[in-house]
C-alpha cells in the first residue's frame, strides 16, 4: 500500500495549511518530490472525490476514507494550474504557512536551505530565538553559550534556552562540567556573552530583550534527558532531545 499517495493525497486537498510538522526532514522532502511527481493523479482524484486503487490499497477501506472525501474540482484547478506553471511547492499551494518545526540537530540540519526555498518567505522556523525579532538561530545560540562557558571555565554538559515572553527574556538551563564559584557572577558573564557573540541579541538587549535567566540544574541532567528519550536499543547519538 502506498502511504506516500494517502498523506499527499489528504494534505494537497487542504488549502488554508497553516502549520508544518516533521521530525525528520529528508522525509519532508522525498514526501514532496513524490506528490510533484504524481501531480496528475493526485488532481484527478482531489478533483472527483476519490483515491486511486492502483496504490494498493484494499477494497474496503478505499471505501471507508472515501465516504469522508467530497469532490474539490476548484482546489484541483487551482493544483492543476500551478503544476502547468512549474510551482507545484508549499510555497505556492500552501501561501498561508506560517510555521515550520523540524528537529535539526546532527546532520538533518543540511535541508534547511533546500527546505527554505520550498516555504513561503513568511513561514517561521521552531529552531529560531525570536522573541523581539531577533532571529537567533539554534545552532548559534548553542555555539555561543558553549564557548561563554568555556571562557568561564566552567564547560557545559548541555543547555536548554526557553522564551519568555512575560520576562522578554530568554532562561536557560545548563548543567555545568563544574559549577562556577559565583553563580550571579556567571549569570552576568553568560548574558554579556552572548551580546558579545551575537550582534542579534545585543541589538535587541538593551531596547527590548532583559538580561537571560539562568537555571543551573543537578548533575547527572545530561544523563537523565537521554534516559529519558532513548527508547529501545536507541544510542546516544540517536536521541533527540
Amino acid at each position: 500500500m502506498d502511504l506516500k499517495y494517502l498523506r499527499a493525497r489528504f494534505a494537497l486537498e487542504q488549502r488554508n495549511v497553516v502549520f508544518l510538522n516533521s521530525a525528520f526532514m529528508p522525509a519532508l522532502v522525498d514526501l514532496l518530490e513524490y506528490a510533484r511527481a504524481n501531480s496528475e493523479k493526485l488532481c484527478a482524484d482531489i478533483a472527483c472525490g476519490t483515491i486511486d486503487s492502483s496504490i494498493g490499497i484494499p477494497e474496503e477501506w478505499r471505501k471507508i476514507f472515501e465516504s469522508q472525501l467530497e469532490p474539490h474540482p476548484e482546489r484541483a484547478d487551482e493544483l492543476q494550474k500551478l503544476n502547468e506553471e512549474g510551482r507545484f511547492i508549499p510555497r505556492y499551494y500552501w501561501p498561508n504557512l506560517m510555521a515550520a518545526g523540524f528537529w535539526l540537530g546532527g546532520s538533518v540540519g543540511v535541508y534547511v536551505n533546500e527546505v527554505r526555498k520550498l516555504l513561503p518567505e513568511t513561514t517561521k522556523y521552531i529552531d529560531v530565538a525570536n522573541l523581539a525579532q531577533e532571529k537567533i538561530s539554534g545552532s548559534m545560540l548553542a555555539e555561543a553559550i558553549s564557548a561563554i562557558c568555556e571562557e568561564e571555565g566552567v564547560g557545559c554538559q548541555i543547555a536548554q534556552v526557553y522564551p519568555d515572553p512575560e520576562g522578554m527574556r530568554y532562561v536557560i538551563c545548563l548543567e555545568p562540567d563544574r559549577a562556577p564559584a559565583d553563580e550571579k557572577a556567571f549569570a552576568e558573564a553568560l548574558d554579556k556573552g552572548l551580546c558579545d557573540k551575537l550582534i542579534q541579541y545585543s541589538a535587541y538587549r538593551n531596547k527590548l530583550l532583559n538580561p537571560c535567566g539562568l537555571v543551573l540544574m543537578e548533575e547527572g541532567w545530561c544523563t537523565q534527558l537521554m534516559k529519558k528519550y532513548a527508547k529501545g536499543n536507541a544510542t546516544v547519538a540517536q536521541v533527540k532531545v
